[in-house]
């Protein structure tokens, strides 16, 4: 019998990434590239896609991430996002609690790291690698943490 896979949506601007991305989804049994794309904007018209995770990999956010963040997240309220990005700032850790269900995956977690957070999340799994991933309740006491400090 086939175990269940999880279909992960990548969206990854530089090509090479997205394709080395996409390889180290496919190479695990229990994931499979639903669909990969190159920007924000692709998301937004994507409607016939039901991932089990959407892996949003960014450099720096801009306001056409957000916006596609907020579409993803109306149309497929349940399905949990990943931010996968080179540094987690403030402005992420805020859109994230605002926008609800979105984790953060730093891109220098290694690759069975990433692919065990990803398995996690699809639900088809439990792991103790989502102690990786930066969850709201963590998320709410950071902000309020650094609130406290620079007033």
């Amino acid at each position: 019998m086939d175990s269940p896979q999880a279909s992960v949506l990548v969206v990854e601007k530089h090509p090479l990434m997205r394709e080395a991305i996409c390889a180290a989804i496919q190479d695990d049994p229990l994931l499979n590239v639903a669909a990969q794309l190159s920007s924000s904007e692709e998301a937004n018209s994507l409607s016939d896609t039901h991932p089990s995770v959407i892996l949003f990999s960014l450099e720096q956010l801009t306001w056409q991430d957000i916006l596609s963040l907020r579409h993803l997240r109306q149309n497929q309220p349940d399905v949990p996002i990943v931010i996968l990005t080179n540094q987690n700032t403030v402005e992420q850790e805020k859109l994230a609690v605002e926008i609800g269900n979105i984790k953060i995956l730093s891109r220098s977690v290694s690759c069975s790291e990433f692919i065990d957070a990803l398995i996690h999340l699809s639900g088809i799994q439990e792991d103790s690698s989502a102690s990786l991933l930066v969850d709201e309740a963590t998320l709410t006491q950071s902000f309020h943490d650094y609130s406290s400090d620079s007033c």
